[in-house]
């Protein structure tokens, strides 16, 4: 093929106001990387000089290569263009929010297509401070629907005047069925919260498809986010290739204190099954907690000594308050599930990730376990769940000490688990990726 040099193309995908065009406008502008827009043509009109859009009032299938409708417009790409750029070298940048072309990206262009799903924490009430922020003006509704809408209140008020309770009921499902009418629906702050919803559910139903995911959750920090993205794309820039997986799978998962660890491996014990993946035995230098059977933990007391054939070591909870716990597995444990063809699960942290990749090669496949919530719900998590002050602290800051490593090797793990309100999805990416990984086995 023509295009063999490094340049990838870069599909940012996400919910309604996750963040996608803030970050392309953000790493477009950045002197230090080579990344430019990739040509993306719609039927609307171009809104500024920012936008990622070229206007074309004829777009077909016969001029364009993939076709999409995207809120009564239609959108299309051409797969030349995109290749022509890639050979010279350029890394391209893609907002793309129709998974089904992402995939077809991904078969016409291979490896040279990486995608990002961006996740953001927006809840209902920072949906309804967007949306009346951008309709603070108001609603411009035409003349007849502005005198439709005022018969409707005019009922209600002779109604309420009579107090005919029958007719004013009545009058209030007119009412409501007008003003869902007359006002467009993606104004609505339930309509946005459901496509939100829907769009995570895109991602947990094909968790497989996207490369990394950026979290776009610290409304502190809005440029948090690009540093993520800097990060991959610098990954990239040195040609680091990521190790095409094979299985048995080991899963290697990293996470910070409260992001549901505990839950993660409930589902994978009482949902999944140990008869379909292994929890690997887990020492730890520590006294027994009552969840310890969930993540197959044996505690030893901190004075406990680990069996020989618990050789791979570990410190974590290292802090100003806290010497660190130490934890260990068996390779040897490792090694027997590998010869039987049997996937497996445990949980280390970020620093050994380099022990593990030369240990188990293209077999240890790196998961990130991720709470998607806000700053403010996880320091209140922790200080409701510590005894003390300083205990709270210490955990507050091992959160962001692990939020930090996570964006400084991003571009390392190979999958996010997302932990969301419904634990019905942390279960559901699990068996994506167990069957993902073991299709064959």
């Amino acid at each position: 093929m023509f295009f063999e040099m490094s340049a990838k193309l870069f599909v940012i995908t996400g919910a309604s106001g996750c963040g996608k065009t803030t970050l392309l406008n953000h790493l477009v502008a950045d002197d230090d990387l080579c990344v430019v827009k990739a040509p993306k043509y719609s039927s609307r009109a171009v809104r500024d000089d920012s936008d990622d859009i070229i206007h074309d009032n004829d777009i077909t299938r016969e001029k364009y290569d993939l076709v999409y409708k995207l809120n009564g417009k239609t959108y299309g790409i051409k797969v030349g263009e995109l290749k022509e750029q890639l050979a010279e070298g350029r890394h391209l940048l893609i907002i793309l929010s129709d998974i089904r072309v992402v995939s077809r990206l991904k078969k016409e262009l291979g490896d040279k297509v990486v995608a990002w799903y961006i996740s953001s924490a927006i809840d209902e009430v920072m949906i309804g401070k967007i949306q009346a922020e951008r309709y603070k003006g108001g609603f411009v509704l035409s003349e007849n629907d502005s005198f439709n809408l005022y018969k409707q209140f005019l009922k209600l008020r002779s109604s309420a005047e009579l107090k005919d309770w029958g007719r004013l009921f009545d009058c209030m499902g007119g009412l409501i069925e007008s003003w869902d009418k007359y006002i467009p629906e993606k104004n609505s702050t339930e309509v946005r919260k459901n496509k939100i919803r829907d769009f995570h559910k895109t991602y947990i139903d094909k968790i497989t498809l996207f490369d990394h995911v950026i979290l776009n959750h610290n409304y502190r920090d809005p440029l948090e986010m690009t540093i993520q993205a800097k990060n991959i794309v610098r990954f990239y820039d040195a040609n680091d290739a990521r190790l095409k997986k094979r299985s048995p799978a080991v899963f290697i998962v990293s996470a910070a204190s409260g992001s549901g660890k505990g839950m993660l491996m409930e589902s994978v014990r009482e949902v999944i099954g140990l008869e379909q993946i292994s929890i690997i035995t887990k020492q730890a230098k520590r006294a027994p907690k009552d969840n310890d059977r969930l993540d197959g933990m044996q505690a030893i007391g901190e004075r406990g000594v680990f069996p020989p054939e618990f050789n791979l070591i570990w410190t974590f909870h290292k802090g100003e308050y806290h010497s660190g716990t130490e934890y260990a597995v068996s390779e040897k444990e490792i090694r027997e599930n590998l010869r039987e063809g049997r996937p497996q699960i445990f949980i280390s942290n970020m620093q050994q990730m380099p022990m593990f990749k030369a240990l188990l090669g293209d077999h240890a496949v790196f998961l990130y376990l991720h709470a998607t919530r806000s700053d403010e719900d996880i320091r209140r998590f922790q200080y409701d769940k510590c005894k003390t002050k300083k205990e709270a602290e210490q955990r507050i800051a091992e959160i962001e000490d692990v939020h930090k490593s996570y964006i400084e090797n991003i571009a390392q793990f190979d999958h996010v688990l997302l932990n969301t309100a419904f634990p019905e999805d942390l279960y559901e990416q699990m068996f994506g990726l167990i069957d993902y990984y073991h299709a064959d086995g």
